[in-house]
């Protein structure tokens, strides 16, 4: 039989290629088959070891004990610390004491030697007296004077016109004639000049000063007192305070009559002319002005004068005088700032009305039109302007309008401003105050306890009365 011999080569060639995808099949199965079995499972750590409860408290107790030994260390350190700083402080202590004792004592001895080379020095030029033959001062040898040669030895000029330089001239021939006497009794040098007044004044006598005369109690103003039918020597000019406080208030002064009351509606006698002083500070909603009195005057009728303030503390000496010579108990320490009294109008109240004076409705009506035109032209600058967004969320402006008109108003707003500023400035500086005139009556009211005291070799008005020699010596020398 013939045949077709391409047949058989084409089937084996199909088996071949079947027999091929048969196995590959087989072999992602297998694949597939082993991929998918269970993995097992990751070996894991041992946990570490853990401490039992013995170790922990064992541990504790080791770092408390630690830390208690470190604290008594510190204690320890802080204690030996602290003693040698008072060691210190006590040491530097004795060191500066002693150092000022040494300087204190050079200084007494540098004024020892100086006194008494100013001493030899005057005896050097009277011709009076050797010198000492010992070198120690404190030997306090007698000097023999002999009083006919110091009287010879003492010879005084009398100026032209100057019969105060010779009424001094014979009290140093004087006090020289009680030297020498003194020398010749047995006493020093030293003790004759003590008594020398022209000495005593120049700090080289070696006697006692001489006491101020006490006061002589005259008139008492007590605390409480009202003196009325005072008068406003000056206008009272309140200044309104800014947040509380007013920086210079405006002084005035009152003149006090004769009608003055104390308690138990007694009279204070004498009591006329006095001048008090003080300072104003003004109240907006009463329209007042509210007074303080600080100092006062009175004058004699001999021309002693008398002052008493209360912002130096002589106010609280005078009162010290003033108890030492009646033989009270000195006054207890008080404020030296306190003042003396007040002030009311006559009908007693405490607040003198006035007038108000401001600038307000000025300055309120200038600053306004500064502030609408400088509005007005920064207005009309940024109608000449475009605003736009950055792509970072910032604003731009700039100027799509007439670069003319934008500068004319930015030129405007400008001007403006500081027309307004200046404005500002100039109303810092001023003041809103309530005015009272000159003349108005007025009631001083006393706070503290006033002692008018006459003070023998206190200051006056006038000394022609007291030395008329002087005086004529003087017109003398001036003809």
């Amino acid at each position: 039989m013939g045949g077709n011999k391409l047949l058989p080569i084409l089937g084996t060639f199909a088996l071949v290629l079947a027999l091929f995808a048969g196995f590959r099949s087989c072999g992602k199965k297998a694949a597939t088959a082993e991929s998918e079995l269970p993995v097992a499972e990751v070996p894991k750590a041992p946990a570490p070891d853990a401490d039992s409860p013995a170790d922990t408290i064992r541990a504790l107790t080791a770092q408390v004990a630690s830390a208690k030994s470190e604290m008594a260390q510190l204690r320890r350190e802080n204690a030996e610390l602290l003693k040698q700083r008072n060691d210190i402080a006590t040491q530097v202590t004795n060191e500066v004491t002693a150092a000022v004792r040494r300087d204190q004592a050079a200084q007494r001895n540098d004024e020892y030697t100086r006194l008494s080379s100013r001493l030899d020095d005057l005896s050097n030029r009277l011709g009076l007296v050797a010198p000492l033959a010992s070198s120690d001062p404190s030997d306090g040898a007698a000097v023999d004077l002999d009083p006919a040669a110091l009287n010879a030895a003492v010879v005084w000029v009398d100026p032209l016109g100057s019969s105060l330089v010779k009424r001094a001239g014979d009290a140093v021939s004087r006090t020289a004639t009680a030297t020498a006497e003194a020398a010749r009794s047995g006493g020093s040098l030293l003790h004759g000049v003590g008594e020398n007044p022209l000495l005593d004044h120049a700090g080289l006598g070696g006697g006692a000063a001489h006491p101020a005369a006490a006061p002589e109690p005259a008139y008492t103003v007590p605390r409480n007192a009202t003196l009325i039918g005072s008068t406003g020597m000056t206008a009272l000019i309140g200044r309104i305070p800014i947040k509380g406080q007013v920086e210079d208030p405006y002084p005035f002064k009152v003149i006090v009559g004769s009608d003055n009351l104390a308690a138990n509606g007694l009279e204070i006698p004498g009591v006329d002319g006095m001048i008090f002083s003080g300072t104003a500070i003004g109240d907006w909603a009463l329209s007042c002005v509210r007074g303080t009195v600080h100092s006062v005057t009175f004058v004699f009728d001999d021309g002693t004068i008398r002052t008493l303030s209360s912002d130096d503390q002589s106010l609280q000496r005078k009162e010290q005088q003033s108890a030492q010579a009646q033989g009270a108990p000195p006054p207890a320490t008080g404020s030296a700032t306190k003042p003396l009294g007040w002030i009311s109008d006559r009908r007693g109240i405490p607040c003198v009305t006035g007038a108000r004076v401001t600038n307000a409705a000025q300055y309120l009506g200038g600053r306004i039109l500064a502030k609408g035109v400088e509005a007005a032209g920064r207005a009309y600058a940024r109608s000449k302007t475009t605003i736009g967004v950055t792509p970072l969320g910032g604003y731009t402006s700039t100027v799509t309008g007439s670069p003319e008109q934008y500068a004319a108003g930015e030129v405007v707003s400008e001007g403006a401003n500081e027309v307004a500023r200046w404005i500002a400035e100039r109303q810092s500086q001023s003041f809103d105050a309530v005015f009272v005139d000159t003349g108005v009556e007025l009631a001083v009211h006393v706070d503290r306890e006033l002692p008018i005291d006459y003070e023998p070799k206190g200051r006056k008005l006038d000394y022609a009365h007291a030395t008329p020699a002087v005086h004529a010596g003087r017109d003398h020398d001036l003809d």
